[in-house]
């Protein structure tokens, strides 16, 4: 399996402009009976979670590299192992394609991306 790439950016490491995480669905199923309570119970038994990353000023070597790996894993079809901020490595897969947009006045040398990944 493959790993995420090294993204070098300005001055070594590229600016995380943006990061979260969360469920990629509601986990519980809610049943509402008539006497006004809910019933409720887990949807999964393994909870499958999705993580947003913006990185800002990337250089076009970082970005040609990112979308060399995006493309060698078929947009999404295919698994790699990624470090998360505070969580570890986890293997995860593409969301949704890679968004790639250039820094204003900066004669497309910089680039901001964007991009969704997901637990499996």
């Amino acid at each position: 399996m493959a790993s995420f790439p090294t993204l070098t950016g300005t001055g070594g490491t590229p600016v995380v402009g943006a990061f979260s995480d969360g469920f990629a669905s509601d986990p519980v199923i809610r049943a509402p009976k008539d006497s006004g309570k809910v019933k409720t119970r887990a949807r999964y038994t393994a909870v499958p979670r999705t993580y947003h990353f913006r990185y800002e000023t990337i250089t076009t070597a970082d970005k040609t590299r990112l979308r060399a790996f995006e493309m060698a894993r078929v947009g999404g079809a295919d698994l790699f192992s990624m470090t998360m901020p505070g969580v570890g490595v986890l293997t995860v897969r593409f969301v949704a394609p890679v968004t790639y947009a250039p820094v204003a006045n900066l004669n497309y040398t910089r680039w901001n991306v964007e991009f969704d990944v997901e637990t499996v």
